[in-house]
Protein backbone atom coordinates (compact mmCIF):
# COMPACT_ATOMS: atom_id res chain seq x y z
CA UNK A 1 0.00 0.00 0.00
CA UNK A 2 2.60 2.50 1.15
CA UNK A 3 4.40 1.69 -2.21
CA UNK A 4 1.46 2.14 -4.24
CA UNK A 5 1.20 5.89 -2.65
CA UNK A 6 4.46 6.88 -3.72
CA UNK A 7 4.01 5.47 -7.00
CA UNK A 8 0.38 7.62 -7.50
CA UNK A 9 2.35 10.70 -5.49
CA UNK A 10 4.80 10.82 -7.20
CA UNK A 11 3.05 10.14 -10.47
CA UNK A 12 1.29 14.08 -9.87
CA UNK A 13 4.55 15.85 -9.02
CA UNK A 14 5.59 14.86 -11.67
CA UNK A 15 2.59 16.27 -13.59
CA UNK A 16 3.07 19.56 -11.83
CA UNK A 17 6.56 20.03 -13.01
CA UNK A 18 6.05 19.25 -16.48
CA UNK A 19 3.64 22.23 -16.94
CA UNK A 20 6.16 23.85 -14.87
CA UNK A 21 8.07 23.38 -17.25
CA UNK A 22 6.01 24.06 -19.84
CA UNK A 23 5.56 27.31 -18.62
CA UNK A 24 9.34 28.09 -19.36
CA UNK A 25 9.24 26.53 -23.01
CA UNK A 26 6.76 28.75 -23.95
CA UNK A 27 8.64 31.57 -22.49
CA UNK A 28 11.89 30.30 -24.29
CA UNK A 29 9.84 30.17 -27.57
CA UNK A 30 8.75 33.52 -27.48
CA UNK A 31 11.66 34.92 -26.45
CA UNK A 32 13.66 33.27 -29.65
CA UNK A 33 11.03 33.56 -31.89
CA UNK A 34 10.82 37.75 -31.17
CA UNK A 35 14.45 37.98 -31.74
CA UNK A 36 14.31 35.42 -34.65
CA UNK A 37 16.38 32.68 -33.06
CA UNK A 38 16.13 29.23 -35.14
CA UNK A 39 17.63 26.79 -32.05
CA UNK A 40 14.24 26.29 -31.13
CA UNK A 41 14.22 22.13 -31.70
CA UNK A 42 14.54 21.75 -27.88
CA UNK A 43 11.56 23.86 -26.88
CA UNK A 44 9.38 22.28 -29.94
CA UNK A 45 9.82 18.83 -28.73
CA UNK A 46 8.94 19.20 -25.94
CA UNK A 47 5.97 21.46 -26.78
CA UNK A 48 5.33 17.66 -29.09
CA UNK A 49 5.79 15.67 -26.50
CA UNK A 50 4.08 17.08 -23.87
CA UNK A 51 1.14 17.52 -25.74
CA UNK A 52 0.89 13.53 -26.36
CA UNK A 53 0.96 13.23 -22.39
CA UNK A 54 -1.88 15.46 -22.20
CA UNK A 55 -3.83 13.57 -24.92
CA UNK A 56 -2.84 10.30 -23.20
CA UNK A 57 -4.51 11.30 -20.17
CA UNK A 58 -7.31 12.74 -21.56
CA UNK A 59 -7.68 9.25 -23.24
CA UNK A 60 -7.15 7.36 -20.06
CA UNK A 61 -9.99 9.47 -18.75
CA UNK A 62 -12.10 9.33 -21.23
CA UNK A 63 -12.12 5.60 -21.51
CA UNK A 64 -13.04 5.51 -17.94
CA UNK A 65 -15.94 7.70 -17.53
CA UNK A 66 -16.37 6.80 -13.47
CA UNK A 67 -13.02 8.42 -12.24
CA UNK A 68 -11.63 5.45 -9.37
CA UNK A 69 -8.32 5.11 -7.48
CA UNK A 70 -7.29 2.69 -10.24
CA UNK A 71 -7.82 5.29 -13.55
CA UNK A 72 -5.46 7.89 -11.31
CA UNK A 73 -2.92 5.02 -10.20
CA UNK A 74 -2.67 4.03 -14.35
CA UNK A 75 -2.51 7.89 -15.13
CA UNK A 76 -0.19 8.37 -12.54
CA UNK A 77 1.95 5.42 -14.10
CA UNK A 78 1.59 6.75 -17.30
CA UNK A 79 2.60 10.40 -16.41
CA UNK A 80 5.66 8.66 -14.84
CA UNK A 81 6.93 7.02 -18.26
CA UNK A 82 6.61 10.39 -20.43
CA UNK A 83 8.10 12.06 -17.87
CA UNK A 84 11.35 10.22 -18.25
CA UNK A 85 10.68 9.91 -21.92
CA UNK A 86 10.64 14.01 -22.14
CA UNK A 87 13.72 14.45 -19.79
CA UNK A 88 15.79 12.15 -21.45
CA UNK A 89 14.86 13.10 -25.27
CA UNK A 90 15.40 16.84 -24.69
CA UNK A 91 18.31 16.35 -22.55
CA UNK A 92 20.24 14.35 -25.56
CA UNK A 93 18.87 16.34 -27.62
CA UNK A 94 20.64 19.42 -26.56
CA UNK A 95 23.71 17.76 -26.13
CA UNK A 96 23.88 16.28 -29.89
CA UNK A 97 23.27 19.87 -31.25
CA UNK A 98 25.56 21.29 -29.07
CA UNK A 99 28.37 21.25 -31.28
CA UNK A 100 26.75 23.07 -34.08
CA UNK A 101 25.51 25.75 -31.96
CA UNK A 102 27.10 29.47 -32.80
CA UNK A 103 28.76 30.88 -30.21
CA UNK A 104 26.40 33.87 -29.64
CA UNK A 105 23.73 31.37 -29.57
CA UNK A 106 25.20 29.31 -26.81
CA UNK A 107 23.40 31.50 -23.89
CA UNK A 108 19.58 31.36 -25.01
CA UNK A 109 19.70 27.36 -25.50
CA UNK A 110 21.55 26.63 -22.62
CA UNK A 111 19.59 29.11 -20.27
CA UNK A 112 15.85 26.93 -21.46
CA UNK A 113 18.07 23.41 -20.86
CA UNK A 114 19.77 24.70 -17.71
CA UNK A 115 17.02 26.38 -15.95
CA UNK A 116 14.65 23.30 -17.08
CA UNK A 117 16.66 20.74 -15.09
CA UNK A 118 17.18 23.18 -12.03
CA UNK A 119 13.68 23.67 -11.42
CA UNK A 120 12.24 21.09 -12.34
CA UNK A 121 14.65 19.00 -9.68
CA UNK A 122 14.17 22.02 -7.16
CA UNK A 123 10.52 21.90 -7.71
CA UNK A 124 10.13 18.35 -7.60
CA UNK A 125 11.65 18.47 -4.39
CA UNK A 126 9.98 20.96 -2.82
CA UNK A 127 6.71 19.37 -3.66
CA UNK A 128 7.88 16.15 -2.80
CA UNK A 129 8.47 17.59 1.07
CA UNK A 130 5.29 19.50 1.03
CA UNK A 131 3.85 15.92 0.25
CA UNK A 132 5.94 14.02 3.13
CA UNK A 133 7.61 12.03 0.26
CA UNK A 134 11.28 11.92 -0.63
CA UNK A 135 12.18 11.04 -4.67
CA UNK A 136 14.40 8.11 -3.45
CA UNK A 137 11.35 6.98 -1.07
CA UNK A 138 11.64 3.18 -1.78
CA UNK A 139 15.10 2.99 -0.52
CA UNK A 140 15.48 6.17 1.93
CA UNK A 141 14.88 3.79 4.83
CA UNK A 142 17.88 1.82 4.19
CA UNK A 143 21.35 1.98 5.97
CA UNK A 144 23.60 4.90 4.73
CA UNK A 145 26.24 2.13 3.13
CA UNK A 146 23.62 0.30 1.17
CA UNK A 147 21.47 3.93 0.36
CA UNK A 148 24.90 5.13 -1.12
CA UNK A 149 25.36 1.88 -2.90
CA UNK A 150 21.66 1.89 -4.75
CA UNK A 151 21.99 5.67 -4.89
CA UNK A 152 25.15 5.57 -7.21
CA UNK A 153 24.51 2.28 -9.53
CA UNK A 154 21.57 4.92 -10.69
CA UNK A 155 24.01 8.06 -11.03
CA UNK A 156 26.48 5.07 -13.04
CA UNK A 157 23.03 4.52 -15.20
CA UNK A 158 22.98 8.24 -15.54
CA UNK A 159 26.56 8.15 -16.81
CA UNK A 160 26.05 5.90 -19.35
CA UNK A 161 23.48 7.85 -20.61
CA UNK A 162 25.84 10.61 -20.61
CA UNK A 163 28.43 8.88 -22.53
CA UNK A 164 26.36 7.66 -25.34
CA UNK A 165 24.91 11.00 -26.27
CA UNK A 166 28.33 12.39 -25.64
CA UNK A 167 29.66 9.40 -27.96
CA UNK A 168 26.94 10.34 -30.62
CA UNK A 169 27.29 13.60 -30.84
CA UNK A 170 31.22 13.60 -31.16
CA UNK A 171 30.43 10.83 -34.24
CA UNK A 172 28.22 13.67 -36.18
CA UNK A 173 30.40 16.39 -35.42
CA UNK A 174 33.78 14.20 -36.84
CA UNK A 175 31.72 13.93 -40.23
CA UNK A 176 32.51 17.90 -40.34
CA UNK A 177 35.82 18.27 -38.84
CA UNK A 178 38.72 16.65 -37.52
CA UNK A 179 39.01 13.38 -35.24
CA UNK A 180 41.20 15.42 -32.51
CA UNK A 181 38.05 18.54 -32.27
CA UNK A 182 35.49 15.68 -32.12
CA UNK A 183 37.16 13.62 -29.29
CA UNK A 184 37.61 16.93 -27.40
CA UNK A 185 34.00 17.89 -28.16
CA UNK A 186 32.29 14.65 -27.13
CA UNK A 187 34.73 15.00 -23.61
CA UNK A 188 32.97 18.76 -23.01
CA UNK A 189 29.43 17.08 -23.96
CA UNK A 190 29.62 14.45 -21.89
CA UNK A 191 31.22 16.35 -18.87
CA UNK A 192 28.00 19.36 -19.00
CA UNK A 193 25.48 16.67 -19.80
CA UNK A 194 26.82 14.01 -16.82
CA UNK A 195 27.34 17.31 -14.28
CA UNK A 196 24.06 18.77 -14.96
CA UNK A 197 21.99 15.12 -14.50
CA UNK A 198 23.69 12.74 -12.58
CA UNK A 199 25.31 15.04 -9.93
CA UNK A 200 22.65 16.87 -9.50
CA UNK A 201 20.30 13.99 -8.65
CA UNK A 202 23.20 12.52 -6.65
CA UNK A 203 24.09 14.91 -4.66
CA UNK A 204 19.98 15.91 -4.22
CA UNK A 205 19.92 12.21 -3.52
CA UNK A 206 22.68 12.72 -0.62
CA UNK A 207 20.85 15.97 1.04
CA UNK A 208 17.27 14.08 0.74
CA UNK A 209 18.93 10.81 3.18
CA UNK A 210 20.69 13.47 5.55
CA UNK A 211 17.20 15.04 5.98
CA UNK A 212 15.77 12.04 6.72
CA UNK A 213 18.44 10.59 9.06
CA UNK A 214 17.90 14.00 11.59
CA UNK A 215 14.61 14.06 11.42
CA UNK A 216 15.27 11.01 13.18
CA UNK A 217 17.89 12.29 15.27
CA UNK A 218 15.20 15.21 16.05
CA UNK A 219 12.52 12.11 17.21
CA UNK A 220 15.21 11.26 19.66
CA UNK A 221 15.48 14.38 21.13
CA UNK A 222 19.29 15.23 19.20
CA UNK A 223 19.96 18.18 17.16
CA UNK A 224 23.43 18.82 15.46
CA UNK A 225 24.51 22.72 15.75
CA UNK A 226 24.82 22.78 11.44
CA UNK A 227 22.91 20.47 10.27
CA UNK A 228 24.56 17.78 7.31
CA UNK A 229 22.31 19.16 4.96
CA UNK A 230 23.90 22.79 4.90
CA UNK A 231 27.55 20.96 4.91
CA UNK A 232 26.23 19.38 1.52
CA UNK A 233 25.16 22.53 -0.09
CA UNK A 234 28.39 24.09 1.25
CA UNK A 235 30.70 21.44 -0.65
CA UNK A 236 28.26 22.00 -3.60
CA UNK A 237 28.94 25.78 -3.43
CA UNK A 238 33.41 25.88 -2.29
CA UNK A 239 33.43 23.38 -5.49
CA UNK A 240 31.86 25.96 -8.00
CA UNK A 241 34.06 28.80 -6.81
CA UNK A 242 37.37 26.70 -6.71
CA UNK A 243 36.69 25.27 -10.20
CA UNK A 244 35.50 28.85 -11.53
CA UNK A 245 38.41 30.43 -9.68
CA UNK A 246 41.22 28.14 -11.93
CA UNK A 247 39.18 28.67 -14.96
CA UNK A 248 39.30 32.32 -14.31
CA UNK A 249 43.19 31.93 -14.16
CA UNK A 250 44.04 29.29 -16.93
CA UNK A 251 42.03 31.95 -18.71
CA UNK A 252 44.22 34.84 -18.24
CA UNK A 253 47.35 33.33 -18.21
CA UNK A 254 49.26 33.81 -21.83
CA UNK A 255 50.73 30.33 -21.93
CA UNK A 256 46.72 29.64 -23.31
CA UNK A 257 47.54 31.73 -26.51
CA UNK A 258 49.95 29.23 -27.24
CA UNK A 259 47.16 26.58 -27.71
CA UNK A 260 45.59 26.16 -31.30
CA UNK A 261 42.57 28.51 -31.97
CA UNK A 262 40.19 26.15 -31.39
CA UNK A 263 41.20 24.84 -28.52
CA UNK A 264 41.41 28.50 -27.36
CA UNK A 265 38.37 29.47 -28.22
CA UNK A 266 36.53 26.22 -27.26
CA UNK A 267 38.27 27.15 -23.64
CA UNK A 268 36.62 30.59 -23.54
CA UNK A 269 33.78 28.97 -24.27
CA UNK A 270 33.50 26.48 -21.53
CA UNK A 271 33.99 29.40 -19.31
CA UNK A 272 31.26 31.16 -20.26
CA UNK A 273 29.07 28.16 -20.42
CA UNK A 274 30.05 26.86 -16.75
CA UNK A 275 29.09 30.30 -15.51
CA UNK A 276 25.80 30.89 -17.18
CA UNK A 277 24.74 27.12 -16.58
CA UNK A 278 25.86 27.28 -12.96
CA UNK A 279 25.97 30.31 -11.61
CA UNK A 280 22.41 31.95 -11.45
CA UNK A 281 21.00 28.62 -9.84
CA UNK A 282 23.89 28.42 -7.78
CA UNK A 283 22.90 32.01 -6.29
CA UNK A 284 19.21 30.35 -5.61
CA UNK A 285 21.21 27.21 -3.79
CA UNK A 286 23.20 29.45 -1.33
CA UNK A 287 19.79 31.12 -0.33
CA UNK A 288 18.21 27.84 0.30
CA UNK A 289 21.55 26.71 2.07
CA UNK A 290 21.07 29.74 4.44
CA UNK A 291 17.13 28.83 4.82
CA UNK A 292 18.03 25.31 6.08
CA UNK A 293 20.35 27.25 8.36
CA UNK A 294 18.23 29.59 9.79
CA UNK A 295 15.68 27.24 10.24
CA UNK A 296 17.89 24.46 11.91
CA UNK A 297 18.97 27.39 14.23
CA UNK A 298 15.02 28.62 15.16
CA UNK A 299 14.60 24.74 16.53
CA UNK A 300 18.08 24.63 18.41
CA UNK A 301 17.75 25.49 22.53
CA UNK A 302 19.44 28.68 22.04
CA UNK A 303 18.68 32.52 23.27
CA UNK A 304 17.59 33.93 19.94
CA UNK A 305 18.64 38.07 19.92
CA UNK A 306 15.67 40.50 18.03
CA UNK A 307 17.88 41.06 15.27
CA UNK A 308 17.92 37.87 14.31
CA UNK A 309 14.87 37.63 11.69
CA UNK A 310 16.84 40.22 10.13
CA UNK A 311 19.15 37.78 8.85
CA UNK A 312 16.60 36.64 6.61
CA UNK A 313 16.42 39.72 4.51
CA UNK A 314 20.00 40.24 3.70
CA UNK A 315 20.51 36.59 2.74
CA UNK A 316 17.32 37.36 -0.09
CA UNK A 317 19.05 40.84 -0.89
CA UNK A 318 22.18 38.92 -1.67
CA UNK A 319 20.58 36.77 -3.97
CA UNK A 320 18.90 39.05 -5.62
CA UNK A 321 22.35 40.82 -5.92
CA UNK A 322 24.24 37.83 -7.44
CA UNK A 323 21.51 37.10 -10.15
CA UNK A 324 21.60 40.72 -11.34
CA UNK A 325 25.00 41.30 -11.41
CA UNK A 326 25.64 37.90 -13.21
CA UNK A 327 22.88 38.94 -15.86
CA UNK A 328 24.77 42.59 -16.59
CA UNK A 329 28.37 40.54 -17.03
CA UNK A 330 26.77 38.15 -19.23
CA UNK A 331 24.83 40.75 -21.13
CA UNK A 332 27.86 42.92 -21.16
CA UNK A 333 29.60 39.76 -22.85
CA UNK A 334 27.42 39.36 -25.05
CA UNK A 335 27.78 43.13 -26.47
CA UNK A 336 31.79 43.44 -26.26
CA UNK A 337 31.90 40.27 -27.97
CA UNK A 338 29.08 40.23 -30.36
CA UNK A 339 27.73 43.66 -31.03
CA UNK A 340 29.37 47.42 -30.37
CA UNK A 341 32.77 46.70 -28.81
CA UNK A 342 33.35 50.34 -27.58
CA UNK A 343 30.02 50.87 -26.24
CA UNK A 344 30.27 47.44 -24.61
CA UNK A 345 33.83 48.76 -22.52
CA UNK A 346 32.09 51.88 -21.42
CA UNK A 347 29.28 49.62 -19.78
CA UNK A 348 31.71 47.34 -18.79
CA UNK A 349 33.37 50.56 -16.86
CA UNK A 350 30.33 52.22 -15.76
CA UNK A 351 29.37 48.53 -14.15
CA UNK A 352 32.68 47.74 -12.74
CA UNK A 353 32.44 51.37 -10.83
CA UNK A 354 28.96 50.16 -9.37
CA UNK A 355 30.25 46.99 -8.20
CA UNK A 356 33.18 48.01 -6.59
CA UNK A 357 30.88 50.81 -4.49
CA UNK A 358 28.37 48.13 -3.77
CA UNK A 359 31.15 45.73 -2.57
CA UNK A 360 32.61 48.19 -0.26
CA UNK A 361 29.15 48.98 1.06
CA UNK A 362 28.75 45.31 1.53
CA UNK A 363 32.16 44.47 3.17
CA UNK A 364 31.13 46.72 6.09
CA UNK A 365 27.88 45.00 5.96
CA UNK A 366 29.33 41.18 5.86
CA UNK A 367 31.36 42.35 9.01
CA UNK A 368 28.82 43.75 11.06
CA UNK A 369 26.59 40.69 10.64
CA UNK A 370 29.60 37.88 11.17
CA UNK A 371 30.16 39.86 14.55
CA UNK A 372 26.35 39.73 15.91
CA UNK A 373 26.77 35.66 14.67
CA UNK A 374 29.61 35.68 16.32
CA UNK A 375 28.20 37.40 19.71
CA UNK A 376 25.25 34.68 19.19
CA UNK A 377 28.03 31.73 19.40
CA UNK A 378 29.39 32.59 22.30
CA UNK A 379 26.21 33.32 24.24
CA UNK A 380 24.92 29.80 23.25
CA UNK A 381 28.46 28.36 24.04
CA UNK A 382 29.10 27.05 20.23
CA UNK A 383 32.33 25.39 19.55
CA UNK A 384 35.34 27.25 17.57
CA UNK A 385 33.60 30.40 17.86
CA UNK A 386 36.90 31.98 17.65
CA UNK A 387 37.91 30.62 14.02
CA UNK A 388 34.35 31.76 12.81
CA UNK A 389 35.79 35.17 14.02
CA UNK A 390 38.70 35.00 12.70
CA UNK A 391 37.14 34.54 9.23
CA UNK A 392 34.66 37.12 9.19
CA UNK A 393 37.61 39.62 10.10
CA UNK A 394 40.60 38.03 7.94
CA UNK A 395 37.76 38.45 4.89
CA UNK A 396 37.11 42.41 5.88
CA UNK A 397 40.88 42.69 6.19
CA UNK A 398 41.32 40.86 2.86
CA UNK A 399 38.90 42.99 0.78
CA UNK A 400 40.23 46.49 1.71
CA UNK A 401 43.87 45.19 1.38
CA UNK A 402 43.21 44.15 -2.55
CA UNK A 403 41.02 47.44 -2.57
CA UNK A 404 44.43 49.13 -1.47
CA UNK A 405 46.64 47.71 -3.76
CA UNK A 406 44.15 48.21 -6.82
CA UNK A 407 44.83 51.88 -6.07
CA UNK A 408 48.58 51.85 -5.61
CA UNK A 409 49.04 50.19 -8.84
CA UNK A 410 46.12 51.43 -10.87
CA UNK A 411 48.83 52.37 -14.02
CA UNK A 412 50.06 48.58 -14.38
CA UNK A 413 47.22 46.38 -15.58
CA UNK A 414 49.36 43.38 -15.24
CA UNK A 415 50.07 43.85 -11.84
CA UNK A 416 46.03 44.43 -11.34
CA UNK A 417 45.52 41.42 -13.34
CA UNK A 418 48.02 39.33 -10.57
CA UNK A 419 46.59 41.04 -7.52
CA UNK A 420 42.95 39.82 -8.73
CA UNK A 421 43.92 36.42 -9.36
CA UNK A 422 45.75 36.02 -5.77
CA UNK A 423 42.35 38.00 -3.97
CA UNK A 424 40.10 35.09 -6.25
CA UNK A 425 42.22 32.40 -4.90
CA UNK A 426 42.17 33.42 -1.29
CA UNK A 427 38.74 34.59 -1.55
CA UNK A 428 36.99 31.86 -2.94
CA UNK A 429 39.52 28.66 -2.03
CA UNK A 430 41.62 29.57 0.77
CA UNK A 431 38.88 31.44 3.19
CA UNK A 432 36.46 28.92 1.51
CA UNK A 433 37.90 25.48 2.80
CA UNK A 434 38.38 27.35 6.62
CA UNK A 435 34.57 27.98 6.23
CA UNK A 436 33.97 24.35 5.10
CA UNK A 437 36.20 23.16 7.67
CA UNK A 438 34.33 25.34 10.59
CA UNK A 439 30.62 23.85 9.34
CA UNK A 440 32.38 20.21 9.43
CA UNK A 441 33.16 20.80 12.57
CA UNK A 442 29.73 22.14 13.78
CA UNK A 443 27.98 19.58 11.89
CA UNK A 444 29.64 16.60 14.22
CA UNK A 445 28.93 18.12 17.49
CA UNK A 446 25.31 17.41 19.02
CA UNK A 447 23.24 19.18 21.78
CA UNK A 448 20.23 17.50 23.40
CA UNK A 449 16.94 18.91 24.08
CA UNK A 450 13.67 17.76 24.31
CA UNK A 451 11.64 15.49 22.12
CA UNK A 452 9.81 17.28 19.31
CA UNK A 453 7.38 16.69 16.54
CA UNK A 454 9.00 16.11 13.71
CA UNK A 455 9.36 19.29 11.48
CA UNK A 456 10.48 19.59 7.65
CA UNK A 457 14.15 21.44 7.90
CA UNK A 458 13.22 22.35 4.49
Amino acid sequence: MRDERIQWTNGQIKQQVLWIISILALVSLGIKLALSYTDIIVELVYIGLMTVNIIGRVLIRYNDRIIDESIQKRRGIFTSKMFTIIALVCIALYFIQLPYLEVELILPANLFVSLSLFTGILSYFMIARKKQIYINATIIDLPLKQYHRRLWKRVGILFLFSLAIGVLSGGIYYLTTSMTEAIWMTLVVIFFSFVSVSLEYGLLSIYEKFHSDEMFEQIDGVVRYVPRTYVLISCILLFYYTLKTILIVLNQLDVLQLLHRFYYNLFQDIVVLFDVIYGIPLQVLAFIGFIVLYRSQLRQPTKKPSYFSVFKVLALLSMIYGIVSGLINHILYFIIRFGNPQQGMQLLALNSTISVALAMVISFISLISGLLIYSYMVQNHFPVSKLYLAIVITSFLSFWVTRFLYFQFSSSIQIRMMISLVSSIFTYVVMGILSLLLIVILSKRKRNILPVETVDQG
